[in-house]
């Protein structure tokens, strides 16, 4: 529902990451994404953050010409 920001940017509460790409020549295909070392995974839906620490979100998005 609500993040609530604490101190040093961290959260309260379980996160929601949501992620929209737009390409407005040819149409995004499809966007991924990977937490900490984990394989790239295809985004479907909000990703949850419930366990606390620090997570580094890396991500890319692929055009329906190629182009990432």
């Amino acid at each position: 529902c609500c993040e609530k920001p604490g101190n040093d940017e961290w959260f309260l509460d379980d996160v929601a990451i949501i992620m929209t790409a737009v390409d407005d020549l040819t149409g995004v295909s499809f966007t991924e994404y990977k937490l900490n070392d984990s394989d790239w995974l295809t985004y479907t839906e909000p990703i949850p953050i419930s366990e606390e620490g620090r997570w580094v979100l890396q991500y890319r998005s692929l055009d329906k010409a190629g182009n990432i």
